[in-house]
């Protein structure tokens, strides 16, 4: 599992529209043992709704239908909520751990900047940082990324909202931000993630 993490860790911090659906395929994989482990817990469940589903439907088949559907399909989203937050949670504290390898963190850090500038196209930028990166923005580092990009990293400042990564404002033109925080990495999956949490889940219940 650790191997695993180690993975999906790497592709989300190397994060591209193209790789997006490979951070999905690797998470779903890391999140399929645990679906293994609740699987009688789950299916009891689904099959205990459906059974008195079946039973009502019987005595007053419209109005029983109806309330009982809502009600099944609010408890699939509560286990498919329950499942995505557990995996990005997980995600995250994998991905802060990271940060204690200092030299390697500073490097995704100068990275995400330099992408961030080619996207702005700009020479002049604020950064916004998690206020435990504060100590990357040394003058070398500073003077280094200038020397590499041509872009001036005017002043950086504590953000704390953003647990990695960074997001950066473009001075030659006010007020353009670009999101490239560790926050928005993740939060970009959530979306196909539950498509593919409920899918499995969906599979599961059929296979039973």
């Amino acid at each position: 599992m650790a191997e695993n993490y180690e993975k999906i860790k790497e592709a989300i911090l190397n994060f591209s529209e193209s790789k997006s659906s490979e951070i999905i395929e690797r998470a779903m994989k890391l999140s399929e043992t645990k679906f293994i482990e609740n699987k009688k817990n789950i299916n009891a469940e689904y099959r205990r709704l459906r059974k008195e589903l079946d039973f009502e439907l019987e005595k007053k088949r419209t109005k029983i239908y109806s309330k009982l559907e809502i009600e099944y399909e609010k408890e699939k989203r509560r286990i498919i909520e329950g499942y995505v937050t557990e995996i990005l949670e997980s995600l995250k504290n994998e991905i802060i751990s990271l940060k204690k390898e200092k030299d390697k963190y500073t490097i995704i850090i100068q990275k995400q900047l330099s992408d961030s500038v080619k996207i702005l196209s700009t020479t002049r930028i604020m950064v916004f940082h998690s206020p435990d990166d504060s100590d990357i923005f040394t003058d070398k580092f500073i003077k280094k990324f200038k020397s590499e990009t041509g872009c001036v990293i005017e002043d950086h400042k504590d953000y704390p909202e953003i647990f990695g990564g960074v997001i950066v404002e473009d001075l030659n033109e006010s007020g353009i931000l670009f999101d490239n925080s560790l926050n928005s990495r993740l939060e970009s999956i959530i979306p196909a993630l539950r498509k593919e949490v409920s899918n499995l889940l969906e599979k599961e219940e059929k296979d039973e």
